[in-house]
């Protein structure tokens, strides 16, 4: 995390602290991972099934992050993966992408992130877009036999809103990912750095 990301996190940290008590914190803290955990079950139970009563709501802003993304859903026609786990075997970093799938007729990697305010910016949301982009990186070197892999040609990053509003799409541009890519190997050596320093 950059350090910039970092501030802006701890600033979050400590007005919600101020707000909601350390233990409200806490326990929103867990919410908001259980959100996230229980968006991404229902966009891959939909995605894999098309049903939606087998789609599971414990509370009002996991509807709302639901109906926020059912606008994307319906451009998705094709699944190529879920819950993948990509490697790059030069570079030594490794993630869990959300889908390889077809997006109005393209083929994209999607990364489904959520939010409580709006983020019309890709500059909004932080260090989502390296994680993405790294992910893309991973996708050259793909063992998992997924064959679509190779000809994924877009990456979206798609924002879900816990008031319902709908989604924002960021397309992360050709034009743009060399610029994050070179970012994202900077944080990377930094990362092999200290670790080495700890060794």
């Amino acid at each position: 995390m950059s350090p910039e990301s970092l501030a802006i996190l701890k600033r979050w940290e400590s007005e919600k602290i101020k707000q909601l008590g350390a233990e409200g914190f806490e326990r929103y803290r867990k919410e908001l991972f259980t959100r996230g955990k229980l968006l991404h079950n229902n966009i891959q139970t939909y995605l894999e099934t098309k049903d939606t009563t087998k789609l599971k709501f414990n509370t009002k802003a996991q509807e709302n992050m639901w109906r926020s993304i059912e606008c994307v859903l319906k451009n998705i026609n094709s699944l190529f993966a879920t819950e993948l786990p990509v490697y790059h075997p030069i570079l030594r970093f490794r993630g869990i992408l959300d889908n390889l799938a077809i997006y109005d007729d393209i083929p994209v990697l999607i990364e489904w992130k959520t939010s409580e305010k709006s983020r019309p910016t890709i500059a909004q949301t932080y260090d989502y877009p390296l994680q993405a982009v790294a992910y893309y990186s991973c996708l050259q070197f793909d063992q998992s036999g997924i064959k679509q892999s190779k000809s994924i040609k877009d990456i979206l990053l798609i924002i879900a809103y816990e008031d319902g509003s709908e989604a924002t799409i960021h397309n992360i541009e050709p034009n743009i990912r060399e610029t994050i890519w070179r970012k994202f190997v900077r944080r990377l050596e930094l990362y092999w750095k200290k670790t080495s320093l700890n060794l």
